[in-house]
């Protein structure tokens, strides 16, 4: 009797440990979904300078340096730069509207810059992510079984993950370094990058022909997209987190 009430008193220690961890785990997830979304929202209101600034650089940079500046940006932007590939692609189009520039030339020099910035996060995360997460990883919830997770992950359902990703504002440049981080394989990286990258540039390039002069409305339209998209991600990860952590 006396060791099954010390194992029914270990066993609920061990529940009250798990409920404590999970209710953390949900605040955090509570705390910084919030914080985001302020952040956003406030970049928002006072990014209105910045978009200028990058959209005057997006322009001066093509008009002068053509494929090759088309090229360049989009390696900023697949390396997680900040610099929009909504601005970059949709500019190309109404100049191949306008008669400057040539169709499949632009979707060849988007997609080669797609792909080049792509492998540079995805070394990033390949390289530093895991052992940033095996050094620092105690202090964000982070361990050893998250690497494995996230592995296992890729392996399993890496080609739909970075096939879909590139569709999605605010996970579409970020989603490589976890890939790296998650080891998978640099071919079948490289070929559903290419994929879905060469699919999002050929959609951003056709708007910018049809806009024409308005192709400037489709930065700020996807823009709209990111707080809702981030912060379901950021759900998403949350209940990954209390409710398979422990499995």
């Amino acid at each position: 009797m006396k060791n099954l009430a010390q194992h029914r008193s270990g066993g609920l220690y061990r529940h009250r440990i798990v409920v404590r961890k999970r209710i953390y785990l949900l605040l955090s997830v509570v705390l910084i979904s919030t914080i985001t979304a302020l952040l956003l929202l406030l970049e928002e209101s006072h990014s209105s300078g910045l978009m200028l600034w990058l959209i005057d650089l997006v322009v001066e940079s093509i008009a002068f340096g053509g494929y090759l500046a088309i090229t360049l940006l989009m390696i900023l932007d697949g390396a997680c730069i900040p610099i929009p590939s909504e601005i970059i692609l949709a500019f190309s189009g109404f100049l191949i509207w306008s008669g400057r520039l040539d169709v499949w030339t632009t979707v060849l020099s988007g997609s080669l810059g797609s792909l080049l910035g792509s492998l540079i996060a995805y070394v990033i995360g390949l390289k530093f992510g895991r052992e940033f997460i095996e050094r620092y990883g105690c202090y964000l919830m982070l361990s050893r079984k998250t690497l494995d997770t996230i592995e296992n992950w890729f392996k399993r359902y890496g080609k739909v993950i970075i096939l879909v990703s590139r569709f999605i504002p605010g996970l579409r440049t970020a989603v490589s370094i976890p890939a790296g981080i998650g080891r998978m394989p640099i071919y079948s990286f490289v070929i559903f990058t290419v994929l879905g990258s060469t699919l999002w540039n050929c959609l951003l390039i056709y708007l910018g022909v049809k806009l024409r002069e308005n192709w400037i409305v489709i930065g700020a339209l996807i823009g709209k997209l990111e707080i809702p998209i981030v912060l379901t991600l950021l759900l998403a990860l949350g209940y990954v987190l209390l409710f398979h952590k422990e499995s």
